[in-house]
Formats: C-alpha cells, sequence, structure tokens
C-alpha cells in the first residue's frame, strides 16, 4: 500500500458508506469533503512517517519505547480553526526520546508546542552536536536597558468567516512579568475586509471577504516597569473559514426518472376571507448530491361542503421510492377525505361536533366516531394505495414510508372546525390570536435506537388511528400551520418547544412578511432559503390564515 492508498483510504471512512459517515449528516457533506480535500494528503504523509518513528523507536530502544503509545498529536491538520496562534519560545522534549539522547543512541529533540486550545506539536529532529560550556549573561536589571523576554501574540474573538461581522483583539502571551505589549500599528491585507480600530490598534473589527489562510503583522513597543523600549515587529496567521452556503453545489435531479417531481412546489387558495399558500423545496443535503425532493403537498376547498383539506408529508430518506410514498399518500388521503367530507359521513361529524360544542356530548368519544369515519378511512386507503404501489414496483413497502400530516378546516356557525390525523416526524397546530397554539397531534420523532414512524399498516390497527386523531373548535384564530421537519427541526429544536407559543411567534415574525407580499407563494417559497446550520433537509409549510 502506498501513499496514495493511504489517502483513499482516509477519504472513504468520511464517504457515505464509511465509519465516518456521520459526519456527513452531522456537519454536511461540502464541509466533510473540504477538509478531505485539505488534509487527506497531508494525514497520509503524517501517519507514514508518524509509524515510520515509532518502529524505529521500537527496535532501536525497545526498553525506552515500552509504554510509549503513538501520539495523536503528530497528525498536525491543517485546515479551519477558531483562533490565530502563532510559535511560543517553550521546548519540551519526550521522555521516551530523551532516554535515547542519554544513551547516545539518537540525536537530542527538539519539540515546538503551539499554545492554544488545543494544543498540537510537530518534532524536528536536529544533528547530534559536541557539548559546549556555555556561559549565561547576568540577570538583566530593570533599567531602560534591560532584555525584556519576547512576546507572542495571538488574535481573540471567536471564528474568522466570510461574510460574518467579527470584533476581535490581538493579544500578547509569555512576555517578562510586570511588562505589557502595546500595540502600535496593524498591517492588514486589504481583500481581508478587516481594519483595526481607529482608537485601538489591537482592535480588529469588519467583515471577512475572502476565506483560507492569511497574516496580519504589526509593530508593537515593550513597556517593562514603565520603561518604554524601541518598537518591535511581529504577525500572527489566521485562518478565514469558507462561507458554509458557497459550498453547498445545487445539481438538478433526474428527470428521466419516472418518479420525478420538481425540485420545488407552490399552490395559493384565495378564499372569501382568508389565504391558504403550501411552498415546497428540495433540502441542500439533496441538492448537494443531485437527489430528488421526498416532501409532499395538497391543499384544496371543496365547492360542495366548504371543508378546506390541508396535507404535508416528508418521504423518509432512507426509502429508495419515498418520493413517490409522499405523492401517492397526500393524493389519496386527500381525494378520499373530499369524498367522505361532501357525502353523509361529513354531515355527520359536523352534527358530531356541533352537539359536543353545546356541551350535549360531554365525551370526545362521541366526535372521535365521525373522525373515524372520515378522517380514519381516508388514512386507510392511502396506506392501502402505498401497499399496492410498492406491489406494482417489486419493492418492499418500507420503499416507500412517509409522513403524513392532514387536516380538515370548516367555518362554522358554532366557531372554526379542525380535525387532523398525524403520523411522523413534523408539526400541525392552530396559532391563536394571543400567541397561544393549539397542537393538533403528537411528533413520532423517530429517535434512535427506535426507528421513525410512518404511514404503514403498523399504524393501520382501529386503536392506532383513533389515537391519532384530534380535533378542536376556537372562536378565532390567526393561521393554520403545517409543516415537515425541515421547518419544525431548525425553529422548534425539540418536541416539547412545539407545545410552546413563543417559538410559533418567532416562526410567525418571519412568515408574516412574506405572507403580506402580492405573490406570498413566491416569497414564502424564497423564504424556504433560510440558513440553518445542520438543517438542510427538504422544506414544506402550509400555511391558512
Amino acid at each position: 500500500m502506498d501513499r496514495d492508498q493511504v489517502r483513499n483510504v482516509i477519504t472513504e471512512l468520511f464517504s457515505s458508506n464509511g465509519e465516518l459517515s456521520r459526519y456527513r449528516e452531522e456537519y454536511s457533506a461540502p464541509v466533510v469533503d473540504e477538509f478531505c480535500n485539505q488534509n487527506a494528503s497531508y494525514l497520509a504523509d503524517r501517519l507514514i512517517d508518524l509509524l515510520k518513528k515509532h518502529f524505529e523507536l521500537r527496535v532501536r530502544a525497545p526498553e525506552a519505547a515500552a509504554g510509549q503509545a503513538l501520539d495523536a498529536s503528530d497528525l498536525k491538520i491543517q485546515g479551519p480553526i477558531s483562533e490565530a496562534i502563532v510559535i511560543s519560545d517553550k521546548q519540551q522534549s519526550s521522555d521516551a526520546l530523551n532516554e535515547l539522547v542519554s544513551a547516545g543512541e539518537m540525536a537530542p529533540v527538539d519539540s515546538q508546542i503551539s499554545i492554544s486550545d488545543s494544543k498540537v506539536s510537530s518534532i524536528q529532529m536536529l544533528p547530534e552536536v559536541e557539548p559546549k560550556a556555555v556561559s549565561l549573561p547576568p540577570p538583566a536589571q530593570k533599567t531602560g536597558d534591560a532584555m525584556p523576554r519576547k512576546f507572542s501574540f495571538r488574535l481573540k474573538g471567536g471564528k474568522l468567516q466570510v461574510g460574518v461581522p467579527f470584533d476581535g483583539r490581538i493579544e500578547a502571551l509569555d512576555g517578562a512579568p510586570n511588562s505589557v505589549a502595546h500595540i502600535i500599528s496593524v498591517k492588514i491585507p486589504p481583500e481581508l475586509g478587516l481594519v483595526a480600530d481607529e482608537s485601538d490598534a489591537a482592535n480588529l473589527i469588519g467583515t471577512p471577504k475572502v476565506s483560507g489562510d492569511a497574516t496580519i503583522g504589526f509593530d508593537y513597543m515593550i513597556d517593562p516597569e514603565g520603561v518604554v523600549r524601541a518598537p518591535l515587529t511581529s504577525s500572527v496567521s489566521v485562518f478565514i473559514n469558507h462561507d458554509p452556503k458557497s459550498l453547498w453545489k445545487n445539481l438538478d435531479s433526474d428527470q428521466s426518472d419516472p418518479h420525478w417531481k420538481p425540485d420545488s412546489d407552490a399552490d395559493v387558495l384565495q378564499l372569501s376571507d382568508r389565504t391558504i399558500v403550501a411552498v415546497s423545496k428540495r433540502g441542500r443535503s439533496h441538492a448537494h448530491e443531485g437527489k430528488f425532493r421526498e416532501d409532499d403537498f395538497r391543499i384544496v376547498r371543496s365547492e360542495t361542503s366548504g371543508w378546506i383539506i390541508v396535507a404535508v408529508a416528508d418521504g423518509a430518506g432512507s426509502a429508495a421510492k419515498s418520493r413517490l410514498g409522499s405523492k401517492i399518500a397526500v393524493n389519496t388521503a386527500v381525494d378520499v377525505l373530499l369524498e367522505k367530507l361532501n357525502g353523509p359521513d361529513g354531515q355527520i361529524l359536523e352534527e358530531f361536533v356541533a352537539s359536543w360544542q353545546r356541551g350535549e356530548a360531554s365525551e370526545e368519544s362521541v366526535v372521535s366516531v365521525g373522525l373515524y369515519a372520515v378522517l380514519g378511512i381516508a388514512v386507510f386507503e392511502a396506506c392501502k394505495a402505498l401497499e399496492a404501489e410498492a406491489s406494482i414496483c417489486g419493492v418492499p413497502a418500507k420503499e416507500l414510508s412517509t409522513t403524513l400530516l392532514i387536516t380538515a378546516y370548516k367555518p362554522t356557525d358554532f366557531g372554526h372546525v379542525f380535525a387532523t390525523y398525524w403520523v411522523g416526524d413534523g408539526g400541525v397546530g392552530v396559532y391563536l390570536k394571543n400567541g397561544d397554539v393549539r397542537l393538533l397531534g403528537k411528533v413520532d420523532s423517530g429517535s434512535l435506537p427506535v426507528k421513525p414512524v410512518s404511514l404503514d399498516y403498523k399504524v393501520m390497527t382501529t386503536e392506532e388511528i383513533a389515537s391519532r386523531l384530534r380535533f378542536t373548535v376556537v372562536e378565532d384564530f390567526k393561521a393554520l400551520i403545517a409543516m415537515t421537519d425541515g421547518i419544525t427541526d431548525p425553529y422548534f429544536t425539540t418536541d416539547h418547544n412545539l407545545e410552546c407559543g413563543a417559538y410559533w411567534d418567532k416562526l410567525w415574525g418571519e412568515i408574516a412578511p412574506p405572507l403580506g407580499t402580492e405573490k406570498p407563494e413566491v416569497a414564502l417559497l424564497a423564504w424556504l432559503d433560510f440558513w440553518s446550520a445542520g438543517n438542510h433537509d427538504d422544506r414544506t409549510i402550509a400555511v391558512l390564515w
């Protein structure tokens, strides 16, 4: 195996099928690919050199090498760092190698240690030299002629990143006791986008414009116990991280695929006094690899009964045909529900809800019977349709796995009626005018090691369907909002937060402006491009307001 093969092994570890593949989901594929491109060759060289060094140590001096583990710090990684670092004057030697030096079998070793929050070391072998007598100078006096110990410097202030405002400070390290380093002027390459504060040259502010390694030079003066020295020159090395948005590719999905659907979609329905908008967009993680949009939605109003139906679905990322599954689920469920609501079952449901609202039926189970006859049957038929399609395609039904959140809404004389079936993650709720929320279901979080819950026969028992049916009646409301986890994950972060009005306030504060435009479907679709680190799934949201 040569160096190129070692490099390929390192790259393969971070691939979608490798031992470290989880980092592609945790930090995004572009960040991992950039890391491998920058570091795989260097790490391969360092690994080979490290193995050679430790092998020779064990062969030449097995007793001194006994118990000495490989030092991972020898694999110094070149890449983004959170703070600028300079090399100090401190030196440190490996105990094991010093034993060899004492035994006369190896040359002295000089280790330079970088001082930072995460220390890395590099070892340089020096030629053998004859020991010489050294005359030490007398201790420096506290006068203007004293030679203070040299300073090192670092840039504090957090990570430097293109497009992100920075406010940091050059700090001095390791100077002599009671001495102070005063930075008097700073030389910053103009293309970096940083400048020194006019009132304090050590303070750097600005918004970085370019990524990569850079050096910031400066002049400073040392003041030991009040004695001013002549100007000295130093510098700090910094690394400016890429704008993560610029790393994402946007590759077209395969339009020749028989189950292809557009990478984004939008629809709007104008009612007499309200509007419904639904938008869906392929996530960055799928666009980066040219994959399909797995989410789907449908909104419809019945001219016959006045019921309005809103459905969103999220095809499972691990299922090969989930984009087809989400489409079949919303279309079949909406078609069947619309048929049921337009017939006798819809009228019976309204009568049950009205009776419960007037207090004539004390138990919600009375309404549940009516809900099961419409919503329960609709989702059962959607599940059957998924099974039938899987049989036609010759694949297991799990290959079409999808969530489904479907809501029926109708304004009536006794209030606004909402009825929902919810399976999987995502969220649907009625956002009230006072900022409270009526959550219309419970999240199936699918946290590992539990498998994600989807629309299949496992949740099609009578008891399971009934447990997922919800209804509420409110006097007035601000909006009905249904969304997939591409929205709920970045905006609510936990399942519990879906019940907190403050999180809905924040979401509403961001979607209200695009909803108020002349073309809300276009503006809301553009809003779906919002940036949230680590959240790059497909995004779908439907709003009735």
